[in-house]
């Protein structure tokens, strides 16, 4: 049996040196809805945040 679709949309953005001295910015953002494939492992260069607001799964940071 298919698993269903999921939707997502995304935007990236490249901040300017006036914004980059403000010493927070926001690269992108984005929305995942749906049966999610997996995805990993992947490592950043910069801090992220992630909301999950319903379902379940699994998270990991620094092997934790």
């Amino acid at each position: 049996m298919p698993k269903p679709p999921y939707s997502s949309w995304m935007r990236y953005f490249a901040p300017t040196a006036n914004h980059r001295r403000l010493g927070l910015v926001c690269l992108g953002v984005g929305v995942q809805q749906g049966l999610l494939p997996v995805v990993g492992p992947r490592a950043l260069d910069h801090h992220v945040a992630v909301v999950v607001t319903r379902g379940r799964g699994w998270f990991s940071h620094g092997g934790r």
